[in-house]
């Protein structure tokens, strides 16, 4: 089964590897999509703790709301951004299935 939860956080950032207007320090609100996988444990019914799930990737996203990105991540794209969540909630022990996170309104990218 697949259960999963939304969150946002507000962050600026620049693209140093990019000619472009995002080469200059500017900032979005970032959408946060998280699916985790499991079965449903038979005595809570659930597979996983909405409330636990919540707790965990606000604590990921903690470090990243009202911050610099680039603080946490060199080079820090949509992409890699996703990449670091992921990463930041498998080292929880979450099976997490995917990460989806829009940069804005229009742009995303999903693991």
């Amino acid at each position: 089964m697949i259960v999963g939860i939304e969150m946002d956080f507000d962050a600026a950032h620049y693209l140093p590897n990019y000619e472009g207007k995002c080469k200059r320090l500017h900032g979005h609100t970032w959408h946060v999509k998280v699916e985790v996988v499991g079965n449903i444990k038979d005595n809570s019914g659930m597979v996983i703790d909405f409330g636990i799930l919540k707790n965990e990737l606000k604590e990921v996203l903690a470090r990243f709301d009202h911050y610099r990105l680039n603080d946490t991540i060199a080079n820090p794209t949509c992409e890699y951004v996703v990449t670091h969540i992921k990463a930041e909630l498998l080292a929880k022990h979450i099976n997490v299935l995917s990460v989806e996170v829009r940069e804005g309104e229009g742009g995303w990218a999903r693991i």
